[in-house]
């Protein structure tokens, strides 16, 4: 076997287990769960914050610094970047299937949101995040309910 079809074998082989990865953590943290019921269908055009970190199901499957996170009067956008993006369709949940619950975790405050069509996906961000999608969404912003968790 030649040089080059060992480097190529090689590179396929990262590749393809890369995206394996990545569809893994997309299962495991229910992003594909999500996906299911809220895959973003249009271009999303409102405010966006780049190098967003959230969490998703339990406090260590976290996406730090690898999302775009956005919103508008109608919903919520999430999107994971390039290398993230095998098995993470970016998402568009309309603020009328979401729930805002403020709470305190042994690191801090933070904000969880859970969605009406999959609510044991809880999505969790910094307070500072869910300040910039409530202004972003004005009027629309769920009311929030006061949930206290020290994880």
């Amino acid at each position: 076997m030649s040089d080059a079809v060992k480097v190529a074998a090689i590179v396929l082989g990262v590749v393809l287990g890369w995206v394996l990865v990545s569809r893994a953590v997309s299962l495991v943290s229910g992003w594909a769960w999500l996906a299911d019921f809220y895959a973003a269908r249009l271009p999303f055009n409102g405010k966006q914050w780049h190098a967003g970190s959230l969490g998703m199901r339990w406090p260590l499957l976290s996406y730090n610094n690898c999302t775009t996170i956005g919103a508008d009067a109608e919903g919520l956008f999430i999107k994971a970047r390039l290398l993230m993006r095998a098995g993470h369709p970016p998402l568009f949940i309309p603020w009328s299937d979401v729930t805002v619950e403020h709470g305190k975790f042994w690191i801090g405050r933070f904000v969880r949101l859970r969605f009406k069509k999959q609510p044991n996906i809880p999505v969790m961000m910094t307070e500072k995040m869910a300040l910039r999608l409530a202004e972003a969404a004005g009027n629309a912003w769920p009311e929030a309910r006061t949930g206290e968790s020290h994880g």
